[in-house]
């Protein structure tokens, strides 16, 4: 199992099951300004998660958001947890299988912050194992009016 994608959006991904389609809308790089704390922050996630052939049966997949304080003191928070399973392929099948999970996240911040999402897989009968992270930054940062409010 390993981590193919992990898109971060404004809002979450619409999903179309009819049209096996998932539309991301407007993507978010990780750096969230707001004018003043307490604040939510919401936002979208969509990740793709690939599968050799050889893997198959029941996964757990987390992602969860670290955030690290100016003291070191870490806080989690799991954001999605999901069961998967992956059917054993035909003998002659060689190529990766490819899952999506769009996923909506929330976090109620009371000051500027650094944390991450980490991504976490645990195969059937094994180990939970790190699959992969993405850096988000929450700052304070007050628009100005005008031209004149500079």
């Amino acid at each position: 199992m390993y981590l193919d994608s992990l898109i971060l959006t404004r809002k979450p991904p619409e999903v179309q099951i009819a049209e096996r389609r998932v539309v991301l809308g407007e993507v978010f790089d990780g750096v969230h300004l707001v004018e003043e704390f307490p604040t939510k922050l919401e936002f979208g996630v969509y990740m793709e998660l690939g599968f050799e052939p050889q893997e198959h049966g029941e996964h757990e997949v987390r992602v969860v958001g670290e955030l690290v304080a100016e003291a070191l003191k870490e806080e989690r928070t799991l954001f999605h947890r999901d069961d998967v399973y992956i059917w054993e392929p035909d003998s002659d099948w060689w190529l990766p299988r490819l899952r999506a999970f769009p996923f909506e996240a929330q976090w109620e911040l009371e000051d500027e912050a650094d944390f991450q999402l980490l991504v976490y897989g645990r195969p059937p009968d094994g180990d939970s194992e790190f699959l992969g992270d993405k850096p988000i930054l929450i700052r304070r940062c007050v628009v100005p009016d005008g031209p004149g409010d500079l």
